[in-house]
């Protein structure tokens, strides 16, 4: 009985003990969605000595809107999100990145940008 008592005792610390959860960083009313969210980024364009806005706006529980503030046209796509995870899907490109409080990190081919909420 002795034996059981301190083998329980030993894994107590264990059970009681939390590991840090990747949502920590993420405001709470982003944990379910990101819906009707705006996020924005700098760009520059050497060819045309030009800074402008890239803009993702997530529409929908699905759906995202990506448009340049030097072009008229918008880029639609769909999303998903497992906080604070998220991959957007267009027909030029898949990008995935995380959210960590109000900004967004997202990848593609090997470089990272990163956006801040609006």
């Amino acid at each position: 009985m002795k034996k059981i008592l301190f083998y329980l005792l030993l894994t107590l610390p264990f059970l009681i003990t939390a590991c840090s959860d990747d949502d920590d960083n993420v405001p709470k009313e982003l944990k379910d969605s990101l819906k009707g969210t705006r996020w924005e980024t700098q760009h520059y364009d050497p060819y045309n000595d030009d800074n402008f806005t890239e803009t993702i706006y997530f529409v929908t529980e699905t759906k995202v809107e990506i448009s340049y503030s030097d072009d008229d046209e918008i880029a639609e796509g769909t999303y998903t999100y497992n906080s604070p995870n998220v991959k957007i899907i267009t027909p030029l490109a898949t990008v995935s990145g995380k959210i960590n409080g109000n900004k967004m990190e997202l990848t593609f081919e090997g470089e990272s940008l990163t956006y801040t909420r609006k």
